[in-house]
């Protein structure tokens, strides 16, 4: 997948498995890794990741947006989730508010590739959650929206990072 990435913190690298993917990782000081990626606009569909977290992970935050997001910070977007440093999955629910903890969400063990979807539907402003095919919890939209096109990550703090081995969308036609 092709992307827009932070200066620093997101490369392709080697994976001990033998596959080149994305690797995020905070590790300059007060500068952050993420990578911002476009896919085609709807109004509803499915995003899916494959990622691993390292030991030692300091968290990540997920966006999905209408528009081009900024790779470098986590302001803006439809949907947030946050991954804690603690594997634990949170939503934001209202804009500049806090992460809740969806509920029905396992927490992720580090070095274990799990499958991340998110099915959006701008019309209800909702989107389902499910980690490794299991619901997690739905997350509330944040402001008005007609689509999305965009899927940020963003990570903000020292520590271990995140592998991304997969991402694709599937637009609904309504």
């Amino acid at each position: 997948f092709q992307c827009s990435l932070t200066p620093t913190g997101a490369n392709v690298k080697p994976h001990p498995e033998g596959d080149r993917i994305m690797h995020l990782c905070q590790s300059e000081g007060n500068k952050s890794a993420g990578l911002t990626w476009n896919y085609p606009f709807a109004k509803s569909g499915i995003v899916n990741m494959r990622i691993m977290t390292e030991v030692d992970f300091s968290g990540v935050h997920v966006t999905l947006s209408e528009s081009f997001l900024k790779p470098s910070n986590k302001q803006g977007g439809l949907f947030h989730l946050n991954i804690g440093a603690d594997g634990r999955l949170s939503a934001q629910y209202a804009n500049g508010g806090p992460y809740i903890p969806l509920e029905m969400a396992k927490v992720i063990s580090p070095t274990t590739w799990i499958d991340i979807e998110f099915k959006w539907d701008c019309e209800t402003g909702i989107t389902l959650v499910h980690i490794n095919g299991e619901l997690a919890g739905s997350i509330s939209q944040l402001e008005e929206g007609r689509g999305i096109s965009y899927v940020r990550l963003y990570v903000s703090e020292l520590g271990g990072g995140l592998w991304v081995k997969k991402m694709e969308s599937k637009a609904f036609l309504t």
